[in-house]
């Protein structure tokens, strides 16, 4: 029997009245990799997030994760699934280790070597007390949560918010361990630097919506269309020929491969400077 994939959305819409938060989203990503979930404040990527993990109900449309439905399956899927959301909230009075014995019990237990290991690695301190913690070294509480059990598939937003570079650097190697190990990770950011080190595949939305743009960063061939990347410009291969891409303006978005081979490249293809790195 095939694996089923690790997050699969199928026309996900969400409704507010009037208002469109999140339009027709389309998307399947892989065991085994990073996936960016990339756009500015007010794309929708908080609402599809809440839609995954069952905060809230779409409008129409389906979303699975590891091939369980997301309404149907919501408490099978929790065994499953580390989530850090972008507004972490703990109780102040408990300790860091209080915290996390917390969420342990919630998901019958965990390996505290590993939860130990993953503490000295962020440098977290989980003696004191939440509330009388930084907003970094809260947030390195929340990591801990979020990777303690060695989910199949870890959803997180705006990890890196309040954490010094070498924290960022620590976790980054984190992410790409779990993806080693053939598991998951879905990053939501409208950070591109934040994305582009870790992430194998980025979506990039705007509006609501998603346009679809495949293959590499580096890759000799680019298909784009009108979207959040609006500004025509050209970008040389490195076999000498030439192929014209959108890059950095307003609209709906777009869809990136980067195939692990060219994270470094990704603000350059977005800001007009590609020059044909492969």
């Amino acid at each position: 029997m095939q694996t089923p994939p690790a997050i699969v959305t199928s026309g996900l819409t969400k409704h507010y009245g009037d208002v469109r938060a999140l339009v027709d989203l389309d998307l399947e990503v892989r065991r085994g990799e990073v996936f960016g979930f990339l756009g500015p404040n007010g794309a929708g990527k908080m609402t599809a997030i809440r839609v995954l993990t069952d905060e809230i109900r779409p409008t129409s449309g389906t979303a699975n994760i590891v091939g369980l439905d997301c309404q149907r399956d919501t408490v099978s899927i929790r065994s499953h699934l580390g989530y850090l959301p972008g507004d972490l909230a703990m109780y102040p009075k408990l300790t860091g280790r209080e915290t996390l014995t917390f969420f342990a019990n919630l998901r019958g237990g965990v390996d505290w070597t590993f939860v130990d290991a993953l503490a000295d690695r962020l440098d977290a301190n989980l003696s004191k007390h939440v509330g009388e913690l930084s907003t970094g070294n809260r947030q390195k509480i929340g990591l801990i949560q979020a990777f303690m059990n060695r989910p199949d598939v870890i959803i997180m937003d705006e990890p890196s918010t309040g954490l010094d570079p070498l924290v960022q650097a620590e976790f980054q190697a984190m992410m790409r361990e779990v993806a080693e190990d053939g598991r998951t990770v879905f990053l939501s950011s409208h950070t591109l630097s934040e994305v582009q080190r870790a992430a194998d595949r980025v979506a990039i939305r705007r509006g609501g919506r998603r346009r679809n743009v495949r293959g590499h960063i580096g890759g000799a061939r680019r298909h784009c269309r009108r979207g959040w990347l609006q500004r025509r410009c050209v970008f040389q291969r490195r076999d000498g020929g030439t192929a014209r891409r959108n890059s950095i303006g307003t609209g709906v978005g777009s869809y990136l491969d980067t195939g692990g081979r060219s994270r470094g490249d990704l603000p350059d293809l977005l800001s007009g400077s590609f020059a044909g790195r492969t």
